[in-house]
Protein backbone atom coordinates (compact mmCIF):
# COMPACT_ATOMS: atom_id res chain seq x y z
CA UNK A 1 0.00 0.00 0.00
CA UNK A 2 2.80 2.51 0.54
CA UNK A 3 4.42 2.26 -2.53
CA UNK A 4 0.64 2.88 -4.55
CA UNK A 5 -0.05 5.68 -2.38
CA UNK A 6 2.90 7.39 -2.80
CA UNK A 7 2.47 6.99 -6.65
CA UNK A 8 -0.75 8.28 -6.01
CA UNK A 9 -0.06 11.37 -4.30
CA UNK A 10 2.17 12.36 -7.05
CA UNK A 11 5.84 13.82 -7.73
CA UNK A 12 7.20 17.45 -7.20
CA UNK A 13 6.45 19.85 -9.73
CA UNK A 14 10.03 21.63 -10.79
CA UNK A 15 9.47 25.63 -10.74
CA UNK A 16 10.99 24.85 -14.17
CA UNK A 17 8.07 22.82 -15.20
CA UNK A 18 5.35 24.42 -13.67
CA UNK A 19 4.76 26.68 -16.62
CA UNK A 20 4.68 23.99 -18.84
CA UNK A 21 2.31 22.56 -17.06
CA UNK A 22 -0.02 25.33 -16.17
CA UNK A 23 -0.46 25.86 -19.93
CA UNK A 24 -1.80 22.80 -20.43
CA UNK A 25 -4.14 23.03 -17.37
CA UNK A 26 -5.48 26.12 -19.51
CA UNK A 27 -5.94 24.25 -22.22
CA UNK A 28 -7.58 21.36 -21.48
CA UNK A 29 -9.32 21.97 -17.58
CA UNK A 30 -12.56 22.27 -17.27
CA UNK A 31 -12.77 23.77 -14.02
CA UNK A 32 -10.31 23.47 -10.80
CA UNK A 33 -11.88 23.24 -7.00
CA UNK A 34 -10.44 25.82 -4.36
CA UNK A 35 -11.02 24.62 -0.70
CA UNK A 36 -11.73 26.26 2.24
CA UNK A 37 -12.85 25.66 6.11
CA UNK A 38 -14.52 23.09 4.48
CA UNK A 39 -16.31 24.32 1.69
CA UNK A 40 -15.34 23.93 -2.20
CA UNK A 41 -15.63 26.33 -4.52
CA UNK A 42 -15.58 26.08 -8.27
CA UNK A 43 -13.42 28.45 -10.11
CA UNK A 44 -11.96 28.70 -13.58
CA UNK A 45 -8.49 29.84 -14.73
CA UNK A 46 -8.03 32.63 -16.69
CA UNK A 47 -4.50 33.71 -16.53
CA UNK A 48 -0.77 33.39 -15.18
CA UNK A 49 1.39 36.19 -13.52
CA UNK A 50 5.25 34.83 -13.72
CA UNK A 51 7.40 35.62 -10.80
CA UNK A 52 10.98 34.37 -10.74
CA UNK A 53 10.83 32.93 -7.31
CA UNK A 54 7.50 31.70 -6.97
CA UNK A 55 4.74 30.07 -8.99
CA UNK A 56 1.69 32.67 -9.25
CA UNK A 57 -1.47 32.39 -10.64
CA UNK A 58 -4.69 34.22 -11.08
CA UNK A 59 -8.14 32.38 -11.04
CA UNK A 60 -11.60 33.67 -11.72
CA UNK A 61 -13.73 32.41 -9.18
CA UNK A 62 -17.30 31.62 -9.97
CA UNK A 63 -19.30 34.06 -7.24
CA UNK A 64 -21.38 36.55 -8.06
CA UNK A 65 -20.07 40.04 -6.66
CA UNK A 66 -16.33 41.22 -5.17
CA UNK A 67 -17.72 41.46 -1.84
CA UNK A 68 -18.83 37.80 -1.76
CA UNK A 69 -15.54 36.74 -2.43
CA UNK A 70 -14.30 38.86 0.03
CA UNK A 71 -16.12 38.08 2.61
CA UNK A 72 -15.87 33.91 2.44
CA UNK A 73 -12.38 34.09 1.42
CA UNK A 74 -10.71 36.86 3.14
CA UNK A 75 -9.81 36.13 6.36
CA UNK A 76 -8.55 32.59 4.96
CA UNK A 77 -4.54 32.77 4.30
CA UNK A 78 -4.03 29.65 2.83
CA UNK A 79 -6.37 27.50 0.70
CA UNK A 80 -6.39 24.32 -1.07
CA UNK A 81 -6.07 23.41 -4.83
CA UNK A 82 -7.00 20.87 -6.81
CA UNK A 83 -7.26 20.18 -10.46
CA UNK A 84 -8.23 17.04 -12.50
CA UNK A 85 -7.66 17.67 -16.40
CA UNK A 86 -7.87 15.22 -19.17
CA UNK A 87 -5.08 15.65 -22.42
CA UNK A 88 -3.68 13.63 -25.19
CA UNK A 89 -5.60 10.55 -23.29
CA UNK A 90 -3.71 11.09 -20.05
CA UNK A 91 -5.60 11.62 -16.75
CA UNK A 92 -3.58 14.86 -14.78
CA UNK A 93 -4.62 15.86 -11.37
CA UNK A 94 -2.27 18.80 -9.65
CA UNK A 95 -2.91 19.66 -6.41
CA UNK A 96 -1.27 22.05 -3.58
CA UNK A 97 -1.74 24.87 -1.35
CA UNK A 98 -2.04 28.09 -2.33
CA UNK A 99 -1.82 31.48 -0.29
CA UNK A 100 -4.06 34.26 -0.90
CA UNK A 101 -1.95 37.35 -2.00
CA UNK A 102 -5.28 40.09 -3.21
CA UNK A 103 -8.28 40.58 -5.00
CA UNK A 104 -8.93 41.85 -8.39
CA UNK A 105 -11.38 43.27 -10.96
CA UNK A 106 -10.32 41.45 -13.72
CA UNK A 107 -12.44 41.83 -17.03
CA UNK A 108 -15.07 42.50 -14.84
CA UNK A 109 -15.07 39.19 -13.24
CA UNK A 110 -14.25 39.64 -9.18
CA UNK A 111 -10.65 37.46 -9.13
CA UNK A 112 -8.10 36.68 -6.46
CA UNK A 113 -4.30 36.37 -6.99
CA UNK A 114 -3.17 33.00 -4.97
CA UNK A 115 1.01 31.98 -5.24
CA UNK A 116 1.07 28.48 -4.99
CA UNK A 117 3.47 27.06 -2.37
CA UNK A 118 5.76 24.07 -2.81
CA UNK A 119 5.56 21.08 -3.03
CA UNK A 120 2.98 20.90 -6.15
CA UNK A 121 2.26 17.60 -7.32
CA UNK A 122 1.56 16.34 -10.33
CA UNK A 123 -0.05 12.78 -10.70
CA UNK A 124 -0.78 11.16 -14.48
CA UNK A 125 -2.48 8.12 -15.91
CA UNK A 126 -4.07 6.26 -18.89
CA UNK A 127 -7.49 7.51 -18.97
CA UNK A 128 -9.47 4.41 -19.50
CA UNK A 129 -13.18 4.04 -20.07
CA UNK A 130 -15.34 1.31 -18.61
CA UNK A 131 -18.43 1.37 -21.22
CA UNK A 132 -21.61 0.29 -19.93
CA UNK A 133 -24.52 -2.15 -21.50
CA UNK A 134 -26.61 1.04 -22.18
CA UNK A 135 -23.70 2.55 -23.94
CA UNK A 136 -21.77 -0.21 -24.83
CA UNK A 137 -18.39 -0.27 -27.49
CA UNK A 138 -17.75 -2.98 -29.62
CA UNK A 139 -14.85 -3.86 -31.56
CA UNK A 140 -15.02 -5.72 -35.26
CA UNK A 141 -12.07 -7.90 -36.24
CA UNK A 142 -11.27 -9.70 -38.95
CA UNK A 143 -12.69 -13.40 -38.81
CA UNK A 144 -13.07 -15.71 -41.09
CA UNK A 145 -16.24 -15.47 -42.95
CA UNK A 146 -17.60 -12.09 -41.70
CA UNK A 147 -15.75 -10.07 -39.44
CA UNK A 148 -16.36 -10.82 -35.28
CA UNK A 149 -17.78 -8.32 -33.64
CA UNK A 150 -16.90 -8.29 -29.72
CA UNK A 151 -17.80 -5.95 -27.15
CA UNK A 152 -15.00 -3.89 -25.05
CA UNK A 153 -14.62 -3.79 -21.50
CA UNK A 154 -12.04 -1.60 -21.13
CA UNK A 155 -10.96 1.18 -23.86
CA UNK A 156 -7.94 3.41 -23.59
CA UNK A 157 -6.04 5.58 -26.20
CA UNK A 158 -3.83 2.67 -26.86
CA UNK A 159 -5.49 -0.15 -25.45
CA UNK A 160 -8.83 -2.47 -25.98
CA UNK A 161 -9.74 -5.47 -23.68
CA UNK A 162 -12.76 -7.32 -24.35
CA UNK A 163 -15.49 -9.80 -22.66
CA UNK A 164 -14.45 -13.12 -23.35
CA UNK A 165 -14.95 -14.53 -26.77
CA UNK A 166 -17.98 -17.16 -26.08
CA UNK A 167 -18.85 -18.37 -29.63
CA UNK A 168 -17.35 -21.80 -30.36
CA UNK A 169 -15.26 -22.42 -33.74
CA UNK A 170 -15.40 -18.42 -33.80
CA UNK A 171 -11.32 -18.41 -35.64
CA UNK A 172 -10.29 -14.72 -34.88
CA UNK A 173 -6.80 -13.64 -36.03
CA UNK A 174 -4.14 -12.98 -33.76
CA UNK A 175 -0.49 -10.88 -33.58
CA UNK A 176 -0.60 -7.95 -36.20
CA UNK A 177 -3.72 -7.56 -37.14
CA UNK A 178 -5.35 -4.58 -39.73
CA UNK A 179 -8.61 -3.40 -40.56
CA UNK A 180 -10.63 -3.51 -36.93
CA UNK A 181 -12.93 -0.75 -36.14
CA UNK A 182 -13.72 0.14 -33.15
CA UNK A 183 -17.65 1.28 -32.77
CA UNK A 184 -18.51 3.75 -30.34
CA UNK A 185 -21.73 5.10 -29.04
CA UNK A 186 -23.32 8.06 -31.30
CA UNK A 187 -22.32 5.80 -34.81
CA UNK A 188 -18.99 7.22 -34.30
CA UNK A 189 -16.56 4.47 -35.85
CA UNK A 190 -12.39 5.00 -35.44
CA UNK A 191 -10.43 2.60 -38.11
CA UNK A 192 -7.13 1.23 -36.35
CA UNK A 193 -4.77 -1.92 -36.83
CA UNK A 194 -3.18 -3.47 -33.67
CA UNK A 195 -1.73 -5.84 -31.82
CA UNK A 196 -4.23 -9.27 -31.20
CA UNK A 197 -3.32 -11.22 -27.94
CA UNK A 198 -6.02 -13.88 -26.58
CA UNK A 199 -5.41 -14.46 -22.75
CA UNK A 200 -5.88 -17.22 -20.97
CA UNK A 201 -9.44 -16.53 -19.83
CA UNK A 202 -10.43 -16.09 -23.66
CA UNK A 203 -10.27 -12.30 -23.58
CA UNK A 204 -8.96 -9.99 -26.76
CA UNK A 205 -6.13 -7.67 -25.37
CA UNK A 206 -5.26 -5.12 -28.41
CA UNK A 207 -2.54 -2.87 -28.38
CA UNK A 208 -3.47 -0.09 -31.06
CA UNK A 209 -1.19 1.26 -33.60
CA UNK A 210 -1.42 3.40 -36.67
CA UNK A 211 -4.62 5.59 -35.75
CA UNK A 212 -4.66 8.52 -38.09
CA UNK A 213 -4.92 12.04 -36.54
CA UNK A 214 -8.96 12.67 -37.07
CA UNK A 215 -10.03 9.00 -35.38
CA UNK A 216 -7.25 9.87 -32.75
CA UNK A 217 -9.14 12.83 -32.24
CA UNK A 218 -12.68 10.91 -32.14
CA UNK A 219 -11.33 8.59 -29.39
CA UNK A 220 -10.10 11.30 -27.09
CA UNK A 221 -13.00 12.59 -27.37
CA UNK A 222 -14.60 9.67 -26.54
CA UNK A 223 -12.83 9.66 -23.14
CA UNK A 224 -13.26 13.22 -22.76
CA UNK A 225 -16.95 12.62 -22.66
CA UNK A 226 -16.55 9.67 -20.24
CA UNK A 227 -14.12 11.53 -18.02
CA UNK A 228 -16.41 14.66 -17.62
CA UNK A 229 -19.25 12.91 -17.14
CA UNK A 230 -17.50 11.41 -13.87
CA UNK A 231 -15.72 14.27 -12.89
CA UNK A 232 -17.37 15.96 -10.06
CA UNK A 233 -17.37 12.10 -8.43
CA UNK A 234 -13.42 11.91 -9.03
CA UNK A 235 -12.68 14.73 -8.20
CA UNK A 236 -14.53 14.66 -4.26
CA UNK A 237 -13.22 11.38 -3.96
CA UNK A 238 -9.64 13.04 -4.78
CA UNK A 239 -9.95 15.85 -2.43
CA UNK A 240 -11.57 13.50 0.38
CA UNK A 241 -8.46 11.16 0.33
CA UNK A 242 -6.15 14.42 0.44
CA UNK A 243 -8.05 15.70 3.18
CA UNK A 244 -7.53 12.95 5.35
CA UNK A 245 -4.18 12.03 3.55
CA UNK A 246 -2.98 15.39 5.29
CA UNK A 247 -5.44 15.40 8.52
CA UNK A 248 -3.85 15.16 11.94
CA UNK A 249 -7.10 15.27 13.70
CA UNK A 250 -8.51 11.49 14.06
CA UNK A 251 -12.26 11.82 16.15
CA UNK A 252 -12.42 7.96 16.79
CA UNK A 253 -8.40 7.22 17.05
CA UNK A 254 -4.84 8.16 16.74
CA UNK A 255 -4.33 5.43 13.58
CA UNK A 256 -5.17 6.73 9.88
CA UNK A 257 -9.02 5.84 8.79
CA UNK A 258 -9.02 2.71 6.17
CA UNK A 259 -11.13 3.19 3.95
CA UNK A 260 -13.08 -0.54 2.43
CA UNK A 261 -14.45 -0.54 -0.98
CA UNK A 262 -17.48 -3.41 -1.39
CA UNK A 263 -18.00 -4.19 -4.75
CA UNK A 264 -21.23 -6.21 -5.00
CA UNK A 265 -24.63 -5.95 -7.15
CA UNK A 266 -26.58 -6.74 -3.43
CA UNK A 267 -25.34 -3.94 -1.23
CA UNK A 268 -28.57 -4.01 0.78
CA UNK A 269 -26.83 -7.51 2.10
CA UNK A 270 -24.18 -5.56 3.72
CA UNK A 271 -26.30 -3.40 5.94
CA UNK A 272 -24.92 -4.70 9.01
CA UNK A 273 -21.65 -5.11 7.99
CA UNK A 274 -21.50 -1.12 7.24
CA UNK A 275 -23.00 -0.27 10.85
CA UNK A 276 -20.06 -2.38 12.52
CA UNK A 277 -17.38 -0.70 9.96
CA UNK A 278 -18.69 3.00 10.87
CA UNK A 279 -18.66 1.27 14.60
CA UNK A 280 -14.98 0.58 14.02
CA UNK A 281 -13.83 3.41 12.99
CA UNK A 282 -13.44 2.73 8.85
CA UNK A 283 -14.97 4.46 6.19
CA UNK A 284 -16.51 2.58 3.37
CA UNK A 285 -17.85 3.04 -0.27
CA UNK A 286 -20.01 0.91 -2.41
CA UNK A 287 -19.50 -0.48 -6.22
CA UNK A 288 -22.03 -2.17 -7.33
CA UNK A 289 -20.30 -3.86 -10.33
CA UNK A 290 -16.97 -4.99 -11.97
CA UNK A 291 -16.89 -1.77 -14.18
CA UNK A 292 -17.82 0.57 -11.01
CA UNK A 293 -15.62 -1.29 -8.63
CA UNK A 294 -12.54 -0.97 -10.86
CA UNK A 295 -13.22 2.69 -11.81
CA UNK A 296 -13.74 3.55 -8.08
CA UNK A 297 -10.86 1.36 -6.84
CA UNK A 298 -8.41 3.73 -8.75
CA UNK A 299 -9.63 6.72 -7.94
CA UNK A 300 -10.17 6.46 -4.18
CA UNK A 301 -7.11 4.24 -3.50
CA UNK A 302 -9.02 1.95 -0.88
CA UNK A 303 -7.15 0.14 2.04
CA UNK A 304 -9.35 -3.09 1.26
CA UNK A 305 -11.38 -4.58 -0.80
CA UNK A 306 -14.64 -6.63 -0.44
CA UNK A 307 -15.10 -8.46 -3.67
CA UNK A 308 -18.21 -10.75 -4.93
CA UNK A 309 -17.62 -13.60 -7.02
CA UNK A 310 -20.84 -13.63 -8.54
CA UNK A 311 -21.94 -10.31 -10.34
CA UNK A 312 -23.33 -9.68 -13.57
CA UNK A 313 -21.29 -8.31 -16.55
CA UNK A 314 -17.71 -9.04 -14.79
CA UNK A 315 -17.69 -11.12 -12.43
CA UNK A 316 -15.18 -11.45 -9.50
CA UNK A 317 -12.72 -12.86 -10.78
CA UNK A 318 -12.34 -10.91 -13.89
CA UNK A 319 -12.59 -7.86 -11.79
CA UNK A 320 -9.67 -9.36 -9.53
CA UNK A 321 -7.72 -9.92 -12.66
CA UNK A 322 -8.33 -6.36 -14.23
CA UNK A 323 -7.72 -4.83 -10.92
CA UNK A 324 -3.72 -6.09 -10.48
CA UNK A 325 -3.00 -4.81 -14.15
CA UNK A 326 -3.14 -0.95 -12.19
CA UNK A 327 0.06 -0.22 -10.64
CA UNK A 328 -2.60 1.65 -7.73
CA UNK A 329 -4.30 -0.84 -6.62
CA UNK A 330 -2.60 -4.20 -7.69
CA UNK A 331 -1.10 -4.59 -4.09
CA UNK A 332 -4.77 -3.71 -2.40
CA UNK A 333 -5.56 -7.04 0.02
CA UNK A 334 -9.10 -8.26 -1.57
CA UNK A 335 -11.54 -10.35 -0.03
CA UNK A 336 -13.41 -12.55 -1.94
CA UNK A 337 -17.17 -13.12 -0.98
CA UNK A 338 -18.99 -16.08 -2.72
CA UNK A 339 -22.47 -17.86 -2.44
CA UNK A 340 -20.78 -20.82 -2.73
CA UNK A 341 -17.65 -22.26 -1.55
CA UNK A 342 -16.77 -22.97 -4.90
CA UNK A 343 -12.85 -24.47 -4.41
CA UNK A 344 -11.87 -24.09 -7.82
CA UNK A 345 -12.71 -20.43 -8.07
CA UNK A 346 -11.24 -19.69 -4.68
CA UNK A 347 -7.61 -21.50 -6.41
CA UNK A 348 -7.93 -19.39 -9.88
CA UNK A 349 -8.55 -16.13 -6.93
CA UNK A 350 -5.16 -17.23 -5.23
CA UNK A 351 -3.22 -17.05 -8.36
CA UNK A 352 -4.09 -13.13 -8.52
CA UNK A 353 -3.22 -12.48 -4.62
CA UNK A 354 -6.20 -12.55 -2.28
CA UNK A 355 -6.02 -12.17 1.47
CA UNK A 356 -8.94 -14.60 2.03
CA UNK A 357 -12.57 -15.44 1.33
CA UNK A 358 -15.68 -15.46 2.70
CA UNK A 359 -18.72 -17.29 1.95
CA UNK A 360 -22.46 -15.28 2.19
CA UNK A 361 -24.40 -15.24 4.21
CA UNK A 362 -21.81 -14.45 6.48
CA UNK A 363 -21.42 -13.44 10.36
CA UNK A 364 -20.17 -9.49 9.64
CA UNK A 365 -18.17 -9.57 13.38
CA UNK A 366 -16.01 -12.48 11.68
CA UNK A 367 -15.54 -10.39 8.79
CA UNK A 368 -14.50 -7.35 10.15
CA UNK A 369 -11.88 -9.27 12.53
CA UNK A 370 -10.41 -10.77 9.52
CA UNK A 371 -10.60 -6.96 8.01
CA UNK A 372 -8.73 -6.00 11.01
CA UNK A 373 -5.97 -8.73 10.99
CA UNK A 374 -5.04 -7.90 7.37
CA UNK A 375 -4.78 -3.95 7.83
CA UNK A 376 -2.53 -4.44 11.46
Amino acid sequence: MEESSKAFEGVDIPKSKWPILLEEILKYSPEIRLEYAGTVMKSKLLARRTKEDRFSTTFVIELPTPDLSKEILGKRQVIRFFVLYLGDGEQHYVHSDASLERFIIYYGYPALVMTMIPPIKHYSQAAVSYPSEDKPVHISIPAEGKPAEIRATEVSANKIVTETVKQKGMSIQTGSVEGMTLKLPSNNNVSAAGNVIKTNDDRLMINLKDIDETDKETLNNYLYDDFKSTYDSRISYLMRIKKDKDSNINEISSKKISLILIIDDEVDSHLALTILLEKRGYRYEFAENGAEGIRKARIINPDLILLDINMPQLNGLETLKLLRMFLEVKEVPVIMLTGNTNLETVAKSSEYGISGYVSKPYDPIEVVQRIENILK
